[in-house]
């Protein structure tokens, strides 16, 4: 019933107003040939309708600038597959509107394929009803935006470097469409006001929580309770906000979780730690609290293991505090694949190794991902040894692990 309302349906001027070559959605129906033939399985549409709505889709999508025709082709099969026959006449209005904020035509279409599969069988929704949703998304797309300007306006200033894709939301969706659950919060001006209020932020401070993730999903309830927990838990508003930057998803977390996993924390580290200890290191990596609470205990008697100094324990945690929500699986295979050949570090080499450097630690070094980044850094670096070089463990490579390995190419050729 929705695809066929949609087909009936006459665009409004932003659908009108298609990139350059776009024909108006009525022209294109009105073209088009009469559709039947068996049920699709995606759809109450026939596969005949289906393919002919892709095809529409796929010349339209060539029309509009920096999209090839391998592009279009595999977005017009994404987004047939979730909006069936109608998805030629649905994608023009959304497409124009992400398009006059600001964003290439080409990530436009991504992010709204995104969005259709991203969302299961509940946000393609969002396509079929864009005359419902779009006031939703021009609120909250301005008030957001308006915040990320003066999260730049404040680094500039200050000489800071802004987080990546956080010169606006065009910008912010472009690199990480994900992003898009921003614009479906409904209340969103009174949760930034709440989160505003109870930790004392600026408009720049509001933009740098949004750049750095913040969703402000879930109800107002839960997100006031998550932030007074972190302001008791931090001990001050300035402290819960630096935790909030460093982990946007802890407002999620409810604050009942949040106790239980705290108190697993601090009972795998009895005896080694002080209570105040362990809050300390949670409030430098407060990742270590979206790990499942199985993972503490494990992980807290692999390290004590390597480390039965409490001196030298201290220190490697309090470099990479984030190691308390480790893998105790991956930690043993860190420590097989130093220790086995080829590389067959002695005891001591090891433990030197994790003592100068224990970021790196949290990944699988093993893992083949990781062995691929690992020869490439050692091909780049000329580091002797061939691929999987232990001298390459140092505080640099988990930052280099992060990265994608075509980051790291571009990376290496532009010095």
């Amino acid at each position: 019933m929705a695809a066929q309302a949609a087909r009936q349906q006459q665009p409004g001027s932003s659908g009108s107003q298609a990139a350059s070559g776009g024909s108006s959605n009525a022209a294109r129906g009105s073209d088009r040939p009469s559709r039947s033939g068996r049920p699709s399985l995606i759809s109450k549409d026939s596969e005949e309708d289906v393919a002919a709505a892709r095809q529409q889709l796929q010349a339209y999508l060539q029309q509009q600038g920096g999209i090839s025709g391998a592009q279009a082709a595999e977005l017009a099969l994404t987004l047939s597959a979730a909006l069936g026959a109608a998805a030629d006449q649905l994608m023009p209005a959304p497409l124009q509107w992400f398009v006059d904020r600001g964003m290439q035509p080409v990530k436009a279409v991504q992010l709204v394929a995104h969005i259709c599969k991203a969302g299961g069988k509940n946000h393609p929704s969002l396509i079929r009803q864009w005359p419902k949703w779009q006031p939703v998304f021009e609120a909250n797309w301005q008030l957001a935006d308006s915040h990320l300007a003066a999260y730049q306006q404040q680094c500039k200033a200050t000489k800071q470097r802004p987080l990546k894709g956080s010169d606006s939301i065009a910008a912010m969706l472009s690199s990480q469409p994900s992003r898009y659950r921003l614009l479906l919060v409904p209340d969103l001006p009174s949760k930034v006001a709440l989160v505003r209020q109870q930790l004392g932020l600026t408009d720049a401070e509001v933009g740098q929580l949004i750049a750095g993730g913040l969703t402000f999903g879930g109800n107002e309830a839960t997100l006031a309770a998550a932030i007074q927990w972190l302001v008791s838990f931090a001990g001050s508003r300035q402290a819960a906000a630096d935790m909030l930057r460093a982990a946007p998803p802890l407002v999620s977390i409810s604050t009942a979780t949040l106790d239980s996993k705290v108190a697993a924390l601090q009972a795998a580290w009895a005896g080694a730690l002080q209570p105040g200890q362990v809050r300390q290191l949670v409030q430098r990596s407060a990742m270590v609290l979206f790990f499942d609470e199985a993972r503490y205990q494990p992980a807290a008697n692999v390290l004590r293991g390597w480390f039965p100094e409490f001196n030298q324990l201290l220190t490697a945690v309090t470099v990479a505090p984030h190691l308390l929500g480790a893998s105790a699986d991956i930690l043993q295979a860190n420590e097989r694949w130093l220790t086995g050949p080829p590389l067959s570090l002695s005891r001591q080499q090891f433990l030197a190794r994790v003592r100068a450097a224990p970021q790196p630690f949290f990944r699988n070094l093993a893992n083949a991902q990781t062995q691929h980044k690992l020869a490439f850094l050692t091909q780049v670096g000329g580091w002797a040894g061939g691929p999987g070089c232990s001298c390459l463990i140092t505080a640099e490579l988990s930052r280099s692990m992060c990265c994608p390995y075509r980051t790291l190419q571009s990376c290496a050729l532009n010095g």
